[in-house]
C-alpha cells in the first residue's frame, strides 16, 4: 500500500517514480544471485555490526541511522536487482508490476526470481549469521561452531 501511495503522490507532484526491484531475467542468472545474496551479507552483517558488536548496540538513536545507511549503501553498490534485500518484497513488487503492466496480478513466473530473490538472499543472510557465530561463540541453529574461551569455560564450569 506504501509503494502505490508514493507512486501516486510522486505523479502528483511530478516528481520521478519510486522504482521497484526488477531485474532482467535475459541476462545471466547469477548475476541476480550474486546481487541479491552479497546485499543480504552486508545489511545482515551491518545489523550483527551495529545492533550486537559494536558500543552503538545500547544507542537506539545511533544505530538505527547506521542501519539505515547500510541499506541506502546496498541500493548504491547493487542495483542489478534493486537490491530487494526482502524476499517477500520483491515478489510483492513483482506481482503489483504484473497487475500493472499486464491487466492482472500473477505470481513471477521466472524461476530465476526464486533463485535469486528467495534463495541468494537466505543465503547470503545465513553467511553472515555464520560468522557472526563463528566470531561471538555463539550457536547457530544450535550447533556451536567455536568453542568459548578457556576462561569462559573454567568460569561456566566451576559455577
Amino acid at each position: 500500500m506504501a509503494f502505490m501511495f508514493w507512486q501516486a503522490v510522486a505523479r502528483e507532484f511530478q516528481l520521478e517514480p519510486l522504482a521497484f526491484s526488477a531485474f532482467d531475467f535475459r541476462k545471466p542468472v547469477a548475476e541476480a544471485c550474486w546481487n541479491e545474496a552479497l546485499a543480504s551479507f552486508v545489511l545482515v552483517g551491518g545489523v550483527f555490526l551495529w545492533h550486537l558488536i559494536l558500543p552503538t548496540k545500547n544507542h537506539y538513536w545511533v544505530k538505527m541511522p547506521l542501519t539505515a545507511a547500510v541499506v541506502r549503501l546496498n541500493i548504491v553498490l547493487f542495483p542489478a536487482t534493486g537490491p530487494a534485500m526482502n524476499p517477500a518484497l520483491a515478489t510483492g513488487w513483482a506481482v503489483w508490476a504484473s497487475g500493472r503492466f499486464q491487466g492482472g496480478h500473477i505470481l513471477p513466473v521466472e524461476t530465476g526470481h526464486y533463485v535469486s530473490y528467495w534463495i541468494s538472499s537466505v543465503v547470503g543472510a545465513l553467511f553472515a549469521a555464520f560468522l557472526y557465530s563463528v566470531y561471538d561463540a555463539r550457536p547457530l541453529f544450535g550447533l556451536s561452531l567455536r568453542h568459548p574461551t578457556v576462561e569462559g569455560y573454567l568460569i561456566t564450569k566451576t559455577k
